[in-house]
């Protein structure tokens, strides 16, 4: 993770407009997927009839930042944090 943060945050001047590019369509493409995912559950009534690519953006956002605290808590703290944070998103998109 440190190097990856490493040349994405500081890249190389000859490098950055490639990895900038080329990260934005990695995470264009997973939003696109999930999004298609939630308008699936949506369809099944399994998912509120809320905005699927709203809820794509922000369940790939709230994973970017989960991702950063890897860095900063232990294994367990971390686990912990996912649940937390996955019970109250799922439980504001989950269909009653």
């Amino acid at each position: 993770m440190q190097f990856w943060d490493r040349y994405f945050y500081y890249p190389p001047n000859s490098l950055k407009e490639e990895i900038q590019s080329k990260t934005y369509q990695v995470e264009m493409d997973f939003i696109d997927k999930l999004h298609l995912i939630i308008q699936n559950g949506i369809q099944k009534k399994e998912i509120k009839p809320l905005n699927a690519r709203s809820i794509a953006v922000g369940f790939y956002n709230m994973m970017i930042g989960l991702s950063m605290g890897v860095r900063f808590y232990s294994d367990e703290r971390i686990d912990e944090e996912i649940k937390h944070c996955l019970d109250v998103f799922i439980s504001g998109i989950q269909s009653e």
